[in-house]
């Protein structure tokens, strides 16, 4: 399953990404680069696990 940045910024918008990154760099401390990849890697693995169970598939076999 191939996920484009499209895809990606339709079910989790780019003004709720900066929510999340701001809240990184504040609370933890990440720099804005690290943050917004860490939010973008999250929301992938997070909507990929979402279509998986949705298709009735198992991720592990």
């Amino acid at each position: 399953m191939t996920i484009i940045p499209d895809q990606l910024n339709q079910w989790f918008p780019h003004h709720r990404q900066q929510e999340y990154v701001s809240l990184l760099m504040g609370r933890v401390g990440l720099t804005r680069r690290r943050a917004e990849c860490f939010v973008r890697l999250w929301a992938y693995v997070w909507l990929k696990q979402v279509w998986l169970k949705q298709a009735g598939t198992n991720p592990n076999g």
